[in-house]
């Protein structure tokens, strides 16, 4: 898979030889133990950065642990920034500025399709874990999988790139209204609001993401930008008929199967009200777990 030199640590793996356009090579893999980077090797990949062949700031790693684990450090930090900036009222004109959103959303495509099983990684992880983190963790790590997520399934569907990043970019966004509401930082409050509040929270919270995609200087195709503002807000009430919309259904698809079966800031689901929690309990979990596992082909469904 190709890897920004930006993001290369030491311990990764070369796929292999690193070339420069001139048709010399930088840096074979025999030359270093395990064909593993290290210190020395990274800082002179960088020094020709822009003369790599085939492409300029990038060589291919082998899509090891390792690298979903760097993988997912440098989606934490994207996201992270995102978060963090919008929390304290900062701007953050770095994350989308021309390109750079749809690249990262490319790079997440790149690992999804070389390794499959990072979302099953990703699912166990929090599934198993008991640790209660703070809202605007919770929130970002909820974009992340739900994005991780919707793009794996689109790929499994063989939808185009276009509609792979448009998912993605939609993923990324979808929640980060949340942190401009009335509601923030204390989201565990949503579960004592009642019906109607809980629904004007849920229109809130997509109008004020879909108010901050706006406010930013981002170079899309207009067909591209309103598909992505759809997508956000919509992803909890979408209209399952209209099929000139399938990016919504399947955000809406990701982000119900990762509330029911992740930790969240709250209790109660946006998706469901109280009585339809209580009616569906572990079954519809079972249901969903059980969808999520055909989808990753681990399982058939009868």
């Amino acid at each position: 898979m190709l890897v920004h030199v930006d993001h290369l640590i030491p311990g990764l793996e070369l796929e292999s030889d690193v070339r420069l356009k001139a048709g010399s090579y930088l840096i074979t893999r025999k030359e270093m133990p395990d064909a593993r980077l290290d210190d020395k090797v990274i800082e002179s990949i960088r020094r020709f950065a822009s003369q790599l062949s085939p492409v300029s700031f990038k060589v291919e790693i082998k899509p090891d642990d390792r690298a979903l684990i760097q993988l997912k450090s440098i989606l934490d930090q994207d996201v992270s920034q995102i978060t963090r900036n919008i929390s304290e009222g900062k701007e953050y004109p770095n994350f989308l500025k021309d390109e750079d959103l749809q690249d990262k959303v490319l790079r997440i495509m790149e690992k999804l399709i070389s390794n499959p099983d990072m979302i099953k990684h990703m699912y166990e992880f929090r599934i198993t874990s008991e640790r209660q983190g703070d809202p605007v963790s919770m929130i970002h790590e909820h974009c992340i999988r739900v994005t991780l997520l919707a793009i794996a399934i689109g790929l499994k569907m063989k939808w185009s790139v276009i509609s792979l990043v448009n998912i993605g970019m939609g993923g990324v966004l979808h929640d980060m209204g949340i942190i401009r509401t009335k509601h923030f930082p204390k989201l565990k409050d949503l579960d004592d609001l009642l019906p109607k509040e809980l629904e004007a929270f849920i229109d809130d919270h997509q109008q004020k993401s879909v108010e901050l995609f706006g406010e930013k200087k981002v170079t899309l195709l207009p067909f591209t930008k309103q598909e992505i503002i759809h997508m956000i807000s919509n992803h909890h009430r979408p209209d399952l008929g209209d099929t000139r919309h399938k990016t919504t259904v399947l955000l809406y698809f990701a982000e119900l199967l990762d509330e029911m079966i992740t930790l969240m800031p709250h209790k109660v689901r946006y998706n469901f009200d109280a009585n339809q929690l209580r009616k569906l309990g572990g079954r519809f979990r079972a249901g969903l777990e059980k969808l999520y596992s055909c989808l990753s082909g681990e399982a058939a469904l009868n």
